[in-house]
């Protein structure tokens, strides 16, 4: 066997014992698995299934039913608001005029790619 020493260099290799594994390549069987499970000291606590819904859907929801509570009977449902678009089919989005004047050429190697 070899190890390596503080900055990766190979030490000289030396005749070593090395116990096998004790462990089993494969699944255990359901009783083996019972038996590990009523030893353990935390088994009891963890084998109880937990509801998984999580806060976030909790809250989610007690907000949606105080939405609708608060809402007027027969108004319509509130449309959820859309971004303006980037680019439309006609090319991109026209943006207005500003009043500053354009920014300063930049020079150098790296210039026209910043």
């Amino acid at each position: 066997m070899s190890t390596l020493q503080d900055k990766g260099v190979p030490m000289p290799v030396e005749r070593t014992l090395i116990c096998p594994p004790r462990c089993r390549m494969g699944a255990i069987t359901a009783e083996e698995r019972a038996a590990v499970r009523t030893r353990s000291p935390v088994g009891a606590k963890y084998d109880t299934p937990v509801n998984r819904e999580s806060a976030y859907e909790i809250l989610s929801q007690r907000a949606g039913t105080r939405d609708e509570a608060a809402r007027p009977r027969g108004a319509p449902a509130e449309q959820p608001r859309r971004a303006p678009p980037e680019q439309t089919a006609e090319g991109p989005a026209q943006r207005p005029a500003s009043s500053t004047a354009d920014p300063p050429s930049r020079s150098g190697p790296l210039g026209d790619l910043l």
